[in-house]
Order: C-alpha cells, then structure tokens, then sequence
C-alpha cells in the first residue's frame, strides 16, 4: 500500500533481464559455506537467494535485480550500481 491507503503498482524493471545480466548481478551476492554458489547466495541483507528464483515472488528464495542508487537519486543501469536482492526486500528498498 501506498500513502493514504492506496494500492500501488510494481514493475520489476528487470524481469526480462538475459542470463548474461542475470549472472554478473547474482555473482555479487554472498556465498555461505557449505552451500553450492551456483545455486545459493545471500543478499546484501543476509537473506537466502536461489538463482533458479529470479522474478519469482511466489517463492521466499525469489530475488530481483535492484539499485544500489535509484534512478530518481541519480543511479544508472551500469551493473557496477546493480545488486542481487531477495524479492521483499528489494519491494522495501524500491
């Protein structure tokens, strides 16, 4: 919900993103010890991450590509500014 009670719309900008992009983002996320990188990360908050989850928010492992810098505040789609986040809490970081 929005300010006063109204339902706001979500477009995930990236959710066509190619596996290329897709890949040089989920690489930024932390690996844990004992669990297999290629399938498993955590975000910059601490949260589970599955790659095979990207755009899913049906799953709590579902994760989005978001910006460090929003575009409003003078971000850029330049992947240095790009960054893998579980799916709520890029919603909150939006």
């Amino acid at each position: 919900m929005g300010e006063g009670g109204v339902l706001v719309s979500y477009q995930y900008r990236f959710a066509s993103a190619d596996e290329r992009l897709k890949l040089s983002v989920w690489v930024k996320g932390k690996i844990s010890e004992g669990y297999n990188g290629n399938f498993y990360r955590r975000d910059a908050l601490g949260t589970w991450m599955q790659y095979s989850a990207h755009g899913d928010t049906l799953s709590y492992f579902g994760w989005e590509i978001a910006y460090i810098v929003p575009p409003e505040k003078g971000g850029t789609d330049d992947l240095s500014n790009l960054q893998p986040l579980q799916w709520q809490n890029a919603r909150r970081n939006a």
